[in-house]
């Protein structure tokens, strides 16, 4: 992640449970084991991959997420 063409945080997959469909898949299985689970239409976030940045006016934030994409984002001054 770049905040102003600046580096400020790295993440991988693998520091997720080793793969984030390993966190996904931990956490339905412990909403089975107490009586619930996920259903169609969930929405679930795996956890975070960088850490937080605070964003703020005339910040500009450019995302690489490898062959998912890359996204970028300008917040106004």
């Amino acid at each position: 992640m770049q905040l102003n063409e600046v580096t400020v945080a790295e993440g991988h997959g693998a520091a997720c449970l080793g793969n984030p469909v390993n966190a996904v898949a931990w956490l339905a299985g412990a909403l089975t084991r107490l009586g619930h689970g996920l259903r169609a239409g969930d929405l679930v976030m795996s956890g975070a991959m960088a850490k937080m940045m605070p964003a703020e006016p005339g910040a500009r934030f450019d995302v690489d997420f490898g062959g998912f994409g890359s996204v970028s984002l300008d917040f106004a001054k």
